[in-house]
This record gives C-alpha cells, structure tokens and sequence, in this order.
C-alpha cells in the first residue's frame, strides 16, 4: 500500500511539471501607447529626461525601449529636417539647440515584444535660466512687524509682471477650438466671457497675485476703476456707495470674499491659493480666479435635460509658485470641466469654461471642483446649480414622422404614422395635385400602434421640373383629426447607359538618335491609357500603320481596363535599324466604346562618324652619333574619336620600330584608346631621319611625325634655345612632365649645327600646386643630357627652363533640377503586395574628385507617410502599402559646397516627388504567400523570451517517468 502511494505521489509531480510547457504560448507584441512627455524646461544647460507616467504599457524596464533625441527647426512643421542630437535616456540642451525644438522618440524593442513609437517635443530652446539664488520676481515677501499692515506684500512694483494684471480685454470669448473644449466630458458647450476688473493701486498697498489692496480705513478695495473708488456688493459686481456699506472694524471680518487679517499675521486671502512659503526652495502653487472673485461659480436655475444648450462660464488658473506645473484630468461629478493639458510655467495663467453636466437630473447641486497638478499643487473653487424639470409637451393623437417629403428620384420612401390615442384610428390618405401616389390609401392604425406608408412619385412627371403638392391623412371619424405632409418633386434627367473613355498622357513617343551600328536599342517608353468613363474597356492588340510593326517592338499590357483603370503602351525601337529617320504609329482601339486611340513612335539612326587622334602628334628624338646604342622609347596613344567601332591596323615605320598590339587592342570602341611605343632602329648611317607614322583603320587615318639625327663625330655645344612657353592648361592638371606638356628634347646649337637633346624636368621642386584652384604661372628647371659625340668644352651650363600657365578652376556647381529618383515609375502602378524599390540620386554626388567650390545635392530624406531619414549611402529604401490609394514619394535633398577638406552642409533644400498609385493585390488561393519576403524558415517572434528547452526535457523525463512506473505495475 505504501509503494503505492509513493508511486502515485511522484506521478503527480511528474504530471504537473509536464503541464508547465503548456504556458509557453506565442506572446502577441505590444504596441506602446498613451502619452509621452519630457521632463524639464528646454533651456541651455538644462537635463531633459522621458516622463513614462502615462506611456502604455506601464512600467516600461530599461532595454524595453529605445531613445532617440533630435533637434528641429521652429518652421520644420514636417519633421523634414530632423537632426539627431543623442540617443542617451536624458540629454543636455546646448547653445546650439537655441531657438529650435527638441524632439523625443522613444522606439519599443521587438526583441523584447514591444513595437511602435511614440513622439514628445519641447517649446523653442532658450537661454540659461537666471540663478536659483536670486528670489522669483512674483515673490511675495509677508512683513515681520506687526506695525505692518499683514494683508500687504512687499512686491517691488518694477517687478510685477503686467501680464499677471489682466484687463477686460484680455478676457475676451475664446472660441472652442481654441480654449481645448474638445477634451471635454460633453461634445458643444457654448462660451462665456471671464471679465475680471483691472486690479490697482499704489506702492505699498497694491493688489498682488489677485488679492485686494488694504485701504487707510481698514475697508478692502474690489476692482477700483480708473480715476475713482467703486465698491461691489455681494457677487453682482454692480458699484455702491462706500457710504452705505457697514462701518465694521477694518480687517476684522470678512469682505467680499476677503478674509479677515489672522493675528499671526498669515494671509487667508484668495480663491483656492495656498500660502508662498519664503524659501529658495522650489514652489508648487496655484490659484484660481472666478468673474465675480468670490471664488464660486453660480450657474443660478436652468431646465434639467437642457444643460447641453446652457450656459459655460470661465475660470482663470494661474501658476504663482516657481516651478512649472503639470495637472492631472478632472472630472466632476455634476459639471464637465476643461482640463489644462499643456504644462503651465511661472507666473503663467489658462482661462477654462466650465458647464452643467449633460444628462444631471432636476436638483440643487454644489460642487468644489480642484485643480490638482502632478507636483501637488491644488486650486479649487465652488461650482453650483439648480436644475428643474420641463414641462412636458402635448402629445397629439396622430403624429407623423417626417414633417416634409421632397423627392429628387423616382424612388419611394415610407412615411411612418403614430396612433397616440386609445382608440383605433381608420386613416384616409388623399393629395391635392396627384403629384405622388400612397400606398395604401386607407388604412386603420390600431391604439398605440403606428403604420408604415409607401410614397412614389406619379407616373408622367416631367424631369428637372419642380412639382408641390400636399398628403393629407384623415380620421374617418373625427374630420378635425388629420395630418398634412408637404411634398416636392424634382426628378432628375434619364441617365444614359455608362461608357467607356479611355485616352492616352501622349500621343507620340521620341526615341531620340542612335548611331549606325549600335549594339542595344534604346530603353522601353510607353503610353499611359486611362479609362475615363464609368464602363468597363476591352481593348483590342496595338496595330502598326504598317500592318505589323516593322520599326518598333510593341505591347499592350493588359487588354481590360476597369473605369478608371491605367494600362501601359510599351514600345521600344529595334536592333539593327539602318541610318535614317523612323516613324510608325500605332493604333489601340476601345472595343467598347468604338473609339481609337493613336500613339506615334519616331527614331533616328545616325550615320556613323569615323575620327582617330594621336597624343603627341610628334615625337623627337635626341641626335646620336654614328654607332649609337639604342635609343629610349617614346610612347603614343592613339583615341577613338568617332561614333563607331574602329579596327586598326599595326602602325609601322622605316626609320622607326613600333611596338606589336594584340589583336583585340587593335579593335577600339567609341571613346577608348590604344597606346604604342616608338624608338629610332638601330645602326642608321649619318643623317637626319623624319617620317610621318601611319595609324589606319581604313575608315579614319591619323599620323604621328617623328624625327632622329644620326651625326658623324665629335661636336662642342655652343648654345642651348629656351623653349617656347606653356599656356592654356586646365586647372588641376597632374603635376608631372606629360601632363604639363613639357618636351622631351630642346635644341642645342653646336658646331656640327643644331641638334635634339634629351632633357630631364624638375617638376617635383616647382611651385606648381594642383590643388589650387587660382591662376598659377610658375618656371620648370630641366637638365640636358647632351647626345652622344657632343662635347661641352666651353663648359656651358645644361640647364634649362620654361615658364608654365594654370588657368583658375572653375567650380563644378548643381541645379536642383539634376535631382531625381530611380527605380520606381512615376505614375506607376503597384498592388498591396508589391515591393516598392527606390534610389534617391543627388545631383553632383558622382563628384568622387572635389575640388574648392564644387557643389552637391546630398539626398536627406523620404517620405510616402511617414518621414524616414538617411544616415549614410546607399541611399536607396523598399517599402509596400498595405492600402490601396494614390500616394506620393518625397525625397528631400540638402545642398552642399566643398570647402577645400570636406563637404559642407548649406541651409538650402530641394525635393523630388514620384506620385503612384496602389492598387488592392488579388485574392490568391489556398497556400500562396501573399507577402514576396514572407518566404521564412525561422518561427514567428512572439516578445516571450521565455527559454522552453528546459520544459521540454522536463516534459520528456516526465513521460519517460509515467511509463516506467505503468511497465513496473504490470510486471507486478
């Protein structure tokens, strides 16, 4: 029996902790919500943090979400111009966030289950706050002296802020819109206007923070106007005479909603206020006001059920302590209230309409109504009422739903008839012109019941024509008990039958110029066809003028076009084509509708241009004397000049060895070039050799003259000839001999006659310097290696110099209209389930060699809906549209100059828009992926990072535990 009760004991573990892994379920991700705040005042210096109180789901941990803070500019109201500024939980606003707005966003972390992102943003940034040690203007300093008057306030007059003495002009109607009444309880509340009087009065007993100066007699002055003392009863705010009012001992009772001066010299003055303790410590405190100062809001007597339509008075709340006030929501039980939802900054005051609760039954109703802020400070003051009930209306015996029937169809519409009484009522329709006709014409509604009448209009009516007329409903057995119905009749004119309209965005497409010979066609254009009619298209296949296309590759898209459906005429030109000038139309006919539509297609095929150059076009070589050994090689580069492929032939000379090119060198496409080196041959006799070198294709012909003067013996140099300067290069040129044209031989006069002699250019010590961009003229020092069987027996410096001209760099600078954006069609149309693929590409962003001045449009961001910025390149992004509709891609680009190291960013924008349409994708069968990237192996993230081996190997022991312990109890 004990086995057996252990055995069943540890079944029941085992079975129990098998059940575990069935509470690892796929946890849905959670999308944050609520709302985000930032906590702090964006002023340099100071730390902003993320206020999560109202974010959802509650308490976020760290990891859970993302921070990203950035900087925006105050007319950025489309969050175009973003610049990140910190990704850190707080940050620290700079002297560069000044004057713009700093932006919070916090991001859920999918592998922690959360998705969505929410947005916070401060006012414009300003300047450091004034030190804490200095006392707050407003400050209100209470006197130490009991000689002192207790109700007055040292509060040095400069130092009051006029904004905080509202006239009655300030306290003009605000509309709903405007005064936040659409976060309201009730849906329209009519507006009131908050009138509080001017307070004034002289240094040393003014009115401060809304409380009344303490006059010489002891009497509290309410709202004195200007020029003359006036003194209000009760909460009518209506002057009387100081004379009439009670001769009571001043500051010893209570006046006009003042109360009377404390012996410990507090002042208990003020709607809901709270005493300004006299601390540098931060002060949380606000005050309310109402119109008449008393403190209480009388709504005097309305209807009960009406409060909808009643009256809204306002009140005023105004923050008086130090530190800016954040207030929670406030629902009364009987009033609807307007909350204050913007934080509220010292000194600063919100007015707020205040009204009846809809639906509050007749009563007599008195609420304190308090203004609470998240850092503790209260404000409150008294809302009260009388509701009556309204006296109810007379029911009539017959009564009819709609009092007027107008009709702008030919359709019917029921007229619905109460039966009131307690009897039953046998009705009789009848119409004055026979206008519409009433189904049925007599009918007996029984006690409290009701009928439902079928109204048309009569056969015959003219359209568009206004008819009146009168039904009339009528008790059989009381005359007196009827119901008259107005009617109008208007019918519309006959409608015909919906056509098709399809046109065409062009009627010709231009292919431009190819030249004879070209290997690929241009790219593919076509025509956009729009049904513009209200019926289906069918279309029929393109037809060529020609009978089949002859010139052009042709296709029509799709052959049905739903109304207002777009299909594509695509068309490219054909390989092969000969020179000439190509034009072929073709025809796309609306089945439908019988109409045609014509688009027209024109090529040109250029006739091939043959044109070779050589670089240099002369070579000269240093004179040798008579058994020279052999002479270095120059090198020549021969160019493709023309418009079609040249094959050339291998250049040779008499005089002259030309290097041997490979077969496939020899063949050079448009633009390309080949190069070949040339040297005098060796063992030439005594004499000068010059000849012009060949270079042929048989098509275009280009030569190269070159030169080499063999001598007989012994000559002296006598003289060497400067060469001729050097002008006209461009800016940038490379800083080596070739590229500034210098020679490679001069002319030395001897006493065997002129001669060529090799010269090497120093250009390494020249001042000359390729990156600046400025006008440069600078000498090149060269040394002479004199030929061979030349002497210097005069001893004669071989040196040489020439003078060399830069012209100034003209920047490489960018239109705005250069900008653009591949990959998608403008006016394009794609399904819910295409991907969409783009590339943003500025204008002058292939400038891989800037130089000074050179600019550039930098793409800075997109947007289809939401605003999505570029870092860094590539700058290309896919999206899809999970709704069909019309939309538009944005890309903003941003100017940028190069300013001689790097490229700067200029305040000067650009865009480019791509509009297109998405159109709902078509309901696949049973098994086909919907979504091109859904293709996934991996399962599906749920946001449980719950680890569920451990469960699973629990599970299998479990199992293997359960039938150990069946196999052990049938072998007993």
């Amino acid at each position: 029996m004990r086995e057996k009760k252990i055995t069943a004991l540890i079944m029941s573990i085992f079975m129990v902790l098998s059940l575990l892994p069935s509470t690892v379920f796929a946890a849905a991700a959670v999308k944050l919500d609520g709302q985000l705040k930032i906590n702090g005042k964006a002023a340099v210096g100071t730390t902003l943090s993320a206020e999560l109180k109202d974010v959802k789901p509650e308490g976020l941990a760290d990891g859970s979400i993302s921070y990203k803070w950035s900087r925006k500019p105050v007319d950025d109201t489309e969050n175009a111009h973003l610049q990140e500024i910190g990704k850190e939980k707080t940050y620290v606003v700079t002297e560069a966030d000044l004057g713009c707005k700093i932006v919070l966003t916090i991001t859920g972390a999918e592998d922690k289950g959360y998705t969505g992102s929410l947005n916070a943003e401060t006012a414009d940034a300003v300047a450091p706050a004034e030190s804490q040690d200095q006392p707050a203007p407003d400050t209100q300093a209470v006197p130490e002296t009991e000689e002192q008057d207790a109700a007055a306030l040292e509060v040095p007059a400069e130092e009051v802020p006029e904004t905080d003495i509202q006239t009655e002009e300030e306290y003009e109607e605000i509309p709903a819109e405007e005064s936040g009444m659409e976060n309201a309880q009730t849906d329209e509340l009519p507006e009131e206007v908050l009138e509080p009087e001017e307070q004034t009065g002289e240094a040393g007993s003014e009115s401060v923070e809304g409380i009344p100066a303490a006059q010489e007699d002891g009497t509290t002055e309410l709202y004195p106007a200007e020029g003359e003392d006036q003194f209000y009863e009760d909460d009518s705010l209506t002057p009387v005479d100081p004379s009439e009012m009670e001769d009571d001992e001043a500051g010893s009772e209570e006046v006009d909603g003042i109360p009377p001066a404390q012996e410990d010299d507090s002042d208990q003055s003020g709607e809901g206020n709270q005493e300004v303790p006299d601390t540098a410590d931060p002060v949380y405190l606000a005050e309310v006001h109402t119109p008449d100062g008393t403190g209480v809001l009388d709504f005097g007597t309305l209807p009960a059920g009406e409060t909808a339509d009643g009256t809204s008075l306002n009140v005023a709340v105004k923050n008086t302590g130090t530190e800016t006030l954040h207030f929670l929501g406030n629902s009364p039980e009987h009033f609807a209230v307007q909350d204050i939802v913007d934080p509220l900054e010292p000194g600063a005051e919100v007015v707020l309409w205040v009204a009846p609760r809809q639906g509050t039954a007749a009563g007599t109703y008195e609420d304190v109504i308090t203004y609470s802020s998240e850092e503790g400070a209260q404000a409150s003051f008294t809302a009260r009422m009388v509701l009556t009930e309204a006296e109810k209306p007379e029911v009539p015996a017959l009564a009819a739903d709609q009092e007027f029937l107008g009709f702008t169809a030919d359709e019917a519409q029921i007229l619905t008839l109460t039966n009131n009484s307690s009897e039953d009522i046998s009705l009789t329709a009848s119409t004055a012109e026979g206008t519409v006709i009433v189904d049925p014409s007599t009918v007996v509604i029984p006690a409290g019941g009701n009928y439902q009448f079928q109204i048309v209009p009569a056969d015959g009516l003219e359209a568009e024509k206004e008819y009146q007329d009168n039904i009339t409903f009528t008790d059989e057995a009381n005359a007196e008990n009827t119901v008259t119905i107005p009617v109008t009749v208007v019918l519309p004119p006959e409608v015909p039958d919906p056509i098709s309209d399809v046109t065409s965005d062009r009627d010709s497409l231009d292919f431009g110029t190819e030249t004879e010979g070209y290997q690929e066609a241009p790219a593919e254009d076509y025509a956009v066809l729009t049904n513009n009619g209200e019926a289906e298209a069918e279309l029929s296949d393109p037809v060529s003028e020609n009978g089949e296309a002859k010139y052009f590759d042709v296709l029509l898209a799709d052959s049905i076009l739903p109304a207002g459906g777009t299909t594509h005429l695509i068309i490219r030109p054909k390989t092969g084509l000969a020179a000439g000038n190509y034009k072929e139309s073709f025809t796309v006919t609306d089945l439908t509708a019988g109409k045609d539509i014509t688009i027209t297609a024109v090529f040109s095929v250029s006739a091939a241009s043959h044109s070779l150059s050589v670089d240099p076009a002369s070579l000269e070589f240093p004179a040798a004397k008579k058994g020279y050994n052999q002479i270095e090689a120059q090198q020549i580069t021969v160019t493709n000049n023309g418009t079609a492929a040249e094959t050339l032939t291998q250049p040779m000379g008499s005089a002259f060895d030309v290097s041997q090119a490979d077969t496939a060198a020899l063949t050079i496409q448009p633009g390309e070039s080949v190069s070949f080196t040339v040297r005098p041959k060796a063992g030439l006799d005594i004499g000068t050799y010059q000849e012009t070198i060949q270079i042929s294709s048989g098509a275009a012909t280009v030569g190269v003259n070159v030169v080499f003067q063999v001598i007989k013996g012994t000559a002296t140099i006598t003289k060497i000839q400067t060469p001729e300067n050097i002008t006209g290069l461009a800016n940038g040129t490379k800083k080596d001999a070739k590229s500034l044209r210098l020679p490679s031989v001069v002319v030395i006069e001897t006493t065997s006659g002129n001669m060529k002699a090799a010269v090497t250019w120093d250009v390494k010590s020249c001042s000359y310097d390729p990156s600046n961009t400025e006008k440069q003229t600078f000498s090149v020092s060269g040394t002479v290696k004199l030929p061979e069987g030349v002497d210097n027996n005069n001893k004669l410096p071989l040196s040489v110099k020439v003078k060399v001209s830069v012209k100034a760099y003209a920047p490489r600078t960018v239109s705005s209209a250069d900008n653009k954006i591949t990959g998608i069609e403008y006016n394009g149309n794609y399904t819910t389930q295409s991907k969409i693929s783009f590339a943003a590409v500025g204008a002058g962003m292939d400038n891989t060699s800037p130089r000074k001045g050179d600019t550039r449009y930098l793409p800075l961001n997109w947007t289809v809906i939401n605003t999505n910025t570029w870092s860094s390149a590539p700058y290309t992004a896919s999206f899809g549209m999970a709704q069909s509709g019309d939309y538009t891609l944005k890309v903003t680009f941003q100017l940028q100059k190069f300013d001689g190291a790097s490229w700067k960013s200029i305040e000067d924008y650009a865009s480019c828009k791509v509009p297109f349409h998405v159109s709902k994708a078509s309901v696949t069968g049973p098994g086909q992926n919907l979504t091109p990237a859904a293709n996934r192996r991996n399962a599906v993230r749920t946001g449980d990072s719950t680890p569920v081996l451990p469960f699973v190997i629990i599970l299998v022991v479990a199992a293997v535990a359960i039938g150990g312990v069946i196999i052990y109890k049938k072998k007993k």
